[in-house]
């Protein structure tokens, strides 16, 4: 079976599933989370050239929810040490190095980044349950 939308298909662990996600400015890169045992999920990032997939992030947490930076050489995601429970906070991590920096370290969960032009990250924070 081919996913319309790239026409790539990968395996992660016993995991087949169609590739769709952000991409590179260039489109030749897509980054997806996955995993999902015992509440840790990881960043992967695939080749759309050669269908190749390689970990972006490998730490003991739950990330998801990743964006492409508009420069397109990092990924900016949310992720919680306490697995899905959260709280979540965002990160922001090097394609070619895999360096990880840590973007926002607050109680409350931050969702949603999103990036305008070279200029402000934006997101959503969530307060005592209310958005």
């Amino acid at each position: 079976m081919q996913d319309i939308g790239t026409g790539i298909r990968t395996q992660i662990g016993s995991f087949s599933f169609p590739v769709h996600g952000p991409t590179t400015p260039d489109g030749s890169l897509f980054v997806v989370s996955g995993g999902g045992i015992s509440h840790v999920s990881h960043l992967y990032l695939i080749d759309r050239r050669d269908g190749s997939v390689s970990p972006l992030t490998d730490s003991v947490s739950y990330d998801r929810g990743p964006l492409f930076y508009p420069d397109g050489q990092s990924v900016i995601y949310r992720s919680s040490e306490n697995g899905s429970e959260g709280p979540f906070d965002l990160f922001r991590v090097h394609l070619t190095t895999r360096e990880v920096v840590r973007i926002t370290a607050t109680p409350e969960n931050e969702y949603t980044p999103a990036v305008f032009g070279d200029g402000p990250l934006i997101f959503v924070r969530e307060e005592r349950g209310d958005t």
